[in-house]
């Protein structure tokens, strides 16, 4: 233990933190973490010389309605669910014990609207690069049950291939999932995908611990999760999934769509039937989120 302990202290580096008007960036060896001020989010992860994100990672608790969604959708949309923004309301950045880290208190609302959460979200870099995202989250309970709450990355498209060790190999969700068992798949962003004829939400994995997203060479993240999350990696954004009426219409994106998410509502059945159990659905007015990313 203590020479693998050693050996991996070759490969650790003194973070660094660097300050600008808009940005904070995060170094450590051969990855930069940058993260932009007035959003709170996740810009930019340079890896090895290599920009692993195509746009900035966002908190998302937004999803392609189900056909099982057509009557609480019609609140989701009524409370703003599908475009909320970000505010920041203070950021701070330091060095201890070896991190650099980032706070950031902010909230997600929509424009014109009550905010449906309230975040205190903190940025970690370590030593190996690794990325710690911790939210603690607040939610307005006048507000209806949440969709969803987690991360979206949008990857390079080349990054497709992805391996989970979770609930699969086919989707699973919170009272979804008596088709699948725990074990270790893999899978690529087309292969993931769910071809329903009117298109929604699909593809997610119920109770992941890690799950790896990389290109043919290897290259790209790992997430890691002690309470596990809900991953899925896709060819198209939950935008284009709620806005298309028929498969046929879909168009993939131009990057690799990949979600970890602290908690996915329920499906149910609300189409034919009554709406999910009260424990299937994502309502909590507190929750605490915890993801590792790492570079592979």
């Amino acid at each position: 233990d203590e020479e693998k302990e050693e050996a991996d202290s070759l490969f650790d580096f003194t973070p660094e933190l660097i300050e600008s008007d808009r940005f904070f960036t995060l170094s450590a060896g051969e990855t930069s973490v940058v993260i932009e001020k007035a959003k709170g989010h996740v810009t930019r992860i340079i890896h090895e010389g290599k920009n692993l994100l195509e746009k900035p990672i966002q908190f998302n608790f937004w999803r392609a309605p189900t056909d099982n969604d057509r009557n609480i959708m019609l609140k989701w949309k009524q409370a703003g669910f599908d475009r909320v923004l970000p505010r920041v309301y203070s950021v701070k950045a330091k060095v201890k014990d070896g991190l650099c880290s980032v706070r950031c208190k902010m909230s997600l609302a929509p424009i014109y609207l009550q905010k449906v959460l309230e975040l205190d979200v903190t940025y970690i870099i370590g030593g190996d690069g690794s990325i710690d995202v911790t939210v603690k989250a607040k939610k307005e309970m006048l507000m209806p049950d949440l969709p969803r709450f987690g991360l979206r990355l949008f990857m390079p498209k080349e990054m497709d291939q992805a391996e989970y060790y979770g609930y699969g190999p086919y989707e699973s969700y919170i009272d979804k999932k008596q088709a699948s068992y725990m074990s270790r798949f893999a899978t690529t962003a087309k292969e993931n995908h769910e071809d329903y004829i009117k298109p929604q939400e699909n593809g997610s994995h119920y109770g992941c611990l890690e799950a790896l997203v990389a290109d043919e060479w290897g290259n790209g993240i790992e997430a890691v999760s002690e309470k596990g999350f809900n991953f899925n990696i896709s060819c198209y954004t939950q935008e284009e999934l709620a806005s298309k009426m028929h498969n046929f219409e879909l168009e993939e994106a131009d990057c690799t769509v990949v979600c970890l998410d602290y908690a996915m509502s329920g499906i149910g059945s609300n189409s034919c039937g009554p709406r999910p159990k009260e424990h299937h659905l994502f309502n909590e007015p507190k929750f605490k989120y915890h993801i590792r990313i790492n570079m592979i």
